[in-house]
């Protein structure tokens, strides 16, 4: 398996709110992209918490819990807890919360969670599939058909989320599972890069020859040339035959 997690602060923002992980272990593989949000810093902190949180609950955990799903929901679940009590004791802390997408691969098998509107994509024989679905305001606009894909992308209010953790003591969790395939390529990002990088432009970084780390350095060039106004993360994970077995 090879892969790449690149972040970068932007053109706009003073920090980066932002948290990435890549994990290859012997058990399992795990990869995590969490965009974090409230005052001074407190997104960070959020998206922090996300990230270390759910990759110390799957190690603890995955040897009790063989079904990948449930234990993502899981590690999901309990640190969007952590998150809202240490939202509630500390005052600098309050509001905040974050996105997450993580995904645990493990015999040949991709386990997806998903919070937010960070997103985790399939490249597969040329065909780009946004698997998970965004949890937002203007996402739902073209759900029930009231706007375009193409309006979404230039709406004013594309950013508004209607799911994160910690904004509540408990959260609902959307998981999926799908077999990989030799030659898949994933990319979970924030939207800090979907913003600017999307359709045939995407699928097309996505492609080639390129390393996984020169395809997420060039994914994040294109953002920040097109504006970069957000943190960018990409995490790319190509699939190899060892790794569906």
């Amino acid at each position: 398996m090879l892969y790449a997690a690149k972040t970068d602060v932007g053109k706009v923002r003073p920090q980066n709110e932002d948290s990435c992980l890549a994990e290859i272990g012997d058990a399992y593989a795990l990869f995590i992209v969490a965009d974090g949000m409230g005052g001074h810093l407190a997104g960070e902190v959020a998206s922090q918490m996300a990230v270390l949180g759910v990759s110390e609950r799957c190690r603890k955990y995955h040897t009790a819990m063989e079904e990948g799903m449930m234990l993502l929901r899981r590690c999901v679940s309990e640190t969007n807890r952590d998150i809202y009590i240490k939202s509630q004791q500390d005052e600098k802390d309050s509001g905040m919360g974050t996105t997450i997408t993580c995904a645990i691969i493990r015999d040949g098998v991709m386990s997806i969670a998903h919070v937010g509107d960070s997103r985790l994509y399939l490249l597969r024989k040329n065909e780009l599939t946004q698997v998970t679905k965004d949890h937002s305001y203007v996402a739902e606009l073209v759900r029930l058909g009231h706007i375009t894909e193409e309006e979404a992308q230039r709406h004013p209010q594309r950013n508004v989320i209607t799911r994160a953790l910690g904004g509540e003591s408990i959260v609902k969790v959307d998981t999926d599972e799908l077999k990989v395939r030799a030659g898949d390529i994933i990319l979970i990002c924030s939207d800090g890069l979907t913003n600017y990088v999307f359709g045939k432009r995407l699928s097309k970084l996505l492609s080639g020859r390129k390393s996984p780390d020169d395809k997420a350095k060039a994914l994040i060039k294109e953002a920040l040339d097109a504006g970069g106004s957000d943190n960018i993360t990409a995490v790319i994970i190509e699939v190899e035959e060892r790794d569906t077995v």
